[in-house]
């Protein structure tokens, strides 16, 4: 392995050769913000199937249905 005289030898210099090379944060394309901006707005955002209260309330009679679906069973086998 060949040593080249031109590298540097501690820590320091070889952070600041790595950062001189650097290019720096990649910059976006021109007017991507415009665009994305533009799309966003185009889109428009979708009504929810059932409203909020309904959903929430068919959720709680479904879980209280299969509570008592479960609970008749265990109540229909002990009596056989």
């Amino acid at each position: 392995m060949s040593t080249s005289p031109n590298l540097p030898e501690d820590d320091e210099a070889w952070t600041t050769l790595l950062r001189s090379w650097s290019p720096g944060p990649p910059e976006p394309r021109p007017y991507f913000f415009t665009r994305l901006q533009a799309r966003l707005e185009a889109q428009q955002p979708q009504p929810p199937a059932l409203p909020t209260w309904l959903r929430r309330s068919v959720y709680a009679f479904s879980a209280v249905a299969l509570v008592l679906v479960l609970n008749a069973d265990t109540t229909l086998s002990a009596v056989r």
